[in-house]
């Protein structure tokens, strides 16, 4: 459970995937206007969902952490260095 792995050792080894995750540039520009969002379940049941209304914006930290269990933060956490390719 993300809630445990948080708690335990920051989801370390969540970071460390991410590190490597470049993002996607869509083929054609109207494909790049897609939105997602976050989301959390217990089960079967929502326990907290996020919608992304425009690109670039997401879920607030603490409303997201708060909602699976976690402590709030107390400020955002700093980027993840990228390696140039």
């Amino acid at each position: 459970m993300l809630v445990e792995r948080w708690q335990k050792d920051g989801a370390k080894d969540l970071v460390e995937v991410l590190s490597h995750w470049r993002p996607w540039l869509p083929p054609r520009p109207e494909q790049g206007f897609q939105q997602g969002g976050t989301f959390a379940f217990n089960g079967e049941d929502a326990v907290y969902a996020f919608y992304d209304p425009s690109t670039g914006v997401h879920a607030p930290y603490d409303d997201f952490l708060q909602a699976i269990g976690c402590a709030a933060l107390a400020a955002a956490p700093e980027p993840l260095a990228r390696k140039k390719v």
